[in-house]
């Protein structure tokens, strides 16, 4: 049976899948939102989600 990941596990997994993308394809969209989230959530800036929602259209 797979193991189930604990949430910050998962966040760190995808930081480094969204940091190797961004080097993959030289696009600075996929590095900001990786180093948005390796801040700690006080810091966090607060997303728009219809922006959002445009992006991944």
């Amino acid at each position: 049976m797979a193991k189930r990941l604990k949430k910050k596990e998962r966040i760190v997994e995808l930081i480094i899948k969204l940091k190797a993308k961004g080097n993959k394809t030289r696009q600075k969209f996929w590095k900001d939102i990786a180093k948005r989230l390796e801040r700690p959530r006080r810091i966090m800036t607060r997303e728009d989600r219809k922006v959002t929602q445009k992006i991944w259209r």
